[in-house]
């Protein structure tokens, strides 16, 4: 394996503007000059007391347009033959092979820019606003944002909108404490709201990853810092499409020459193979991989500060402008990638995705008996990534997910099925745990096929790397009156997940119009399955809070009072309800508005409860062996002189007083039952109006 120290950035001079045309250096500046593609280029040529607009082709360079125009701005279409030129406050587009005006427009606001946003439309900023005017049509300027404060006193050096429209930024540049200050304003058109950066260069791309189907919108910046160390970062804008995996957000540090202290970026270009080629003002170009964000290399191409630059659409390298008028052509020396990633990053990684990337041989990987005349490393690349992509698509067809990958976002607790268990006609809630398995923060949501039936606690929200949050499940209120259909219907749960690439994005406007197989969501399903509580210890359950100290008689005798006792009316006392019976029973009435018509099977169960309350309510004397009744003692009003009176100790309180109480105990279980029909604000109030009743009823009655 052959290693080498050659930097892999190979340039070349094109041509030059003042050998092809004698343009003086004087008028080559960032102000007069002008390259919107690579296939134009405008000078505009102060000659004395005249301006020259001279225009050149790049691929016939000595062959020069030159014509003497008044103009302040000039500049050509990307495609075709428009020029678009500033006079005073009046725009002109002309068409120069019909030698004919397609539009006119007298602005009422001072215009500082003007730059191409794409074959239709041109850009316009003022001192306050930055318009588009299209070609086509007879409408004039339109506007689309409002500069922001903080680039109010600086002058804007660029303007340029993505792909799509969807977003816009602004660059401008001061000098401030012998530094140069730069500051980015980046816009969202559908939002309508501006993000500030710090930065001097920026760019949009669109790059399409190795497993991606589409290509993904990125927003580049490049800034100069207090401390002399430059950064690059890489952001997605555009939501990721379907089959498309999202773009991890890359900020990388790169350093200027140790003698440079007033360089900074100036200029940042994308290439159609994935880089990003950063140029200087003092001529220095650094060369970044787009997928990875890594920096690879730097090298100097010119003693003069690069002035603009643009993509050559015919090759997969960047066009530039340096300040003594050199159009230079800059790109990837594909024979001396692979050895200097190798020997300077040691990265095999990186020089296998550079190797599949460009179709490049990696000395001492290569088999005989490989056919395609491929390296077998580069082969196992491919099918390392064919199988990524097929676990993609299969997550995809099975419903689950297209964004499922080998190693999910998450883990939960239970993994696959979720347990109710179901209670005397009432199924209680579970508890999952979500635990964020990435180095970075990604958004939850879970939600259900059976929405009405429960409810989720919390929905959705953001997990932070490694922690985990507790998702409560509890049925609703439909669950009771369709008990039948939970227990015999297989209901699911679905966990979505995604990476969070804006923590300004909250969860809930994350989701919005998501859908488990929408663009880089990662989806988990959770089975159901409802456990039914054997009927002898749903039994014991009912009766454990009725046995308390003593303990029920199973003799023939007492069975025989309580079935006397079961014929008999029972009546409680107004005096051991008191204000909360009232306030519970109001607030019972209210939910009952709400409730669902009671079905069959229910209606059996509360049969049941109806036979088990009345042989609750006359037990056999001998049972209660162990306690110590204590009168009941009623408090009323003497209206003369207000004073307690305490009712007669007689026999027959004991015996009513141990009845109603547990008729209580029993109206208390029943009105439990009922918690699971209310909202949670509901049962809270419900459980306080309640213990409040225990508890006077309880003192009242036992004298505690």
């Amino acid at each position: 394996m052959t290693t080498s120290s050659v930097i892999p950035i190979q340039f070349r001079e094109l041509f030059s503007l003042q050998k092809a045309a004698g343009i003086n250096q004087a008028n080559i500046t960032l102000q007069n000059v002008s390259m919107e593609s690579d296939k134009y280029i405008v000078v505009r040529e102060i000659v004395g007391k005249s301006v020259h607009v001279v225009i050149f082709d790049t691929d016939k360079p000595n062959e020069v347009m030159r014509n003497t125009v008044n103009a302040d701005l000039a500049l050509m279409n990307p495609s075709s033959k428009i020029l678009a030129l500033k006079i005073g406050n009046t725009l002109q587009l002309l068409d120069l092979e019909q030698k004919a005006q397609i539009k006119k427009h007298i602005a009422s606001e001072e215009i500082v820019l003007l730059k191409w946003i794409n074959e239709e439309t041109i850009g316009i900023v003022t001192g306050e606003f930055v318009y588009h005017w299209t070609v086509a049509g007879n409408k004039d300027p339109f506007k689309v944002f409002e500069r922001h404060c903080t680039l109010s006193n600086q002058p804007i050096v660029n303007c340029r909108s993505d792909f799509q429209g969807k977003f816009h930024f602004l660059v401008g540049i001061s000098a401030k404490e012998q530094q140069v200050i730069g500051s980015i304003q980046l816009y969202n058109n559908e939002s309508k709201k501006s993000q500030l950066f710090e930065g001097h260069t920026a760019c949009f791309t669109q790059f399409k990853a190795e497993n991606n189907s589409k290509p993904i919108s990125l927003f580049c910046y490049a800034v100069r810092s207090k401390n002399g160390v430059g950064k690059l970062h890489i952001v997605q804008l555009s939501e990721t499409q379907k089959r498309n995996q999202p773009y991890q957000s890359k900020t990388d540090n790169f350093h200027f020459h140790t003698d440079e202290t007033d360089d900074f970026p100036v200029a940042i270009q994308p290439s159609k193979s994935g880089l990003l080629y950063l140029f200087t003002k003092l001529g220095y170009v650094h060369l970044f991989d787009i997928e990875t964000g890594t920096k690879i290399c730097n090298t100097r191409i010119s003693d003069k500060a690069v002035l603009l630059s643009t993509e050559l659409k015919e090759d997969d390298e960047v066009l530039c402008i340096d300040g003594s008028g050199k159009v230079i052509s800059v790109g990837l020396d594909k024979s001396a990638i692979i050895p200097f990633i190798l020997k300077h990053h040691k990265n095999t990684e990186l020089a296998l995705k550079f190797a599949s990337r460009y179709n490049l041989d990696i000395d001492g990987l290569t088999s005989d008996n490989n056919k395609n005349d491929q390296p077998v490393a580069i082969q196992a690349h491919h099918q390392c990534q064919s199988v990524q992509q097929s676990s993609i698509s299969n997550g995809a067809n099975s419903g689950i997910s297209n964004g499922t990958a080998p190693m999910p976002l998450f883990e939960s607790t239970p993994r696959n099925v979720l347990v109710f268990k179901e209670n005397v006609g009432r199924i209680g809630s579970v508890s999952l745990t979500v635990t964020n398995r990435e180095t970075h923060a990604i958004y939850f949501k879970i939600k259900s096929t059976s929405s009405r039936f429960y409810s989720i606690c919390p929905e959705n929200g953001i997990i932070q790397p490694k922690e985990n949050v507790e998702v409560i499940i509890k049925p609703s209120d439909d669950s009771l009156a369709n008990l039948q259909e939970i227990t015999t219907k297989k209901h699911k749960f679905l966990i979505m997940s995604a990476i969070v690439s804006n923590l300004a994005v909250q969860a809930e406007n994350f989701w919005k119009g998501k859908k488990h197989f929408s663009e880089g969501v990662y989806s988990k399903k959770l089975k159901t399955k409802v456990q039914k509580t054997p009927h002898n210890q749903q039994n014991s359950e009912q009766r454990k809070g009725s046995t308390n100290k003593g303990k029920l008689s199973n003799n023939k005798k007492g069975k025989q009072m309580m079935e006397q006792k079961a014929s008999e009316t029972i009546e409680i006392p107004k005096a051991d309800l008191g204000e909360t019976s009232q306030q519970s029973e109001g607030l019972l009435e209210k939910r009952s508005k709400k409730t669902s018509p009671i079905p069959e099977n229910l209606e059996t169960i509360l049969e049941s409860d109806r036979e088990q309350s009345q042989q609750l309510a006359s037990p056999a004397p001998e049972s209660f062996q162990g306690f110590e009744l204590v009168p009941r003692v009623a408090e009323t009003s003497n209206n003369s002189k207000g004073v307690s009176v305490q009712e007669p100790k007689v026999e027959a309180n004991r015996s009513n007083s141990s009845v109603n109480r547990l008729y209580a105990q029993y109206s208390a279980e029943i009105a439990l039952s009922l918690l699971e029909k209310m909202s949670a604000r509901d049962a809270v109030q419900f459980r306080i109006e309640l213990n409040s009743f225990l508890e006077n009823y309880e003192a009242k009655f036992l004298g505690e």
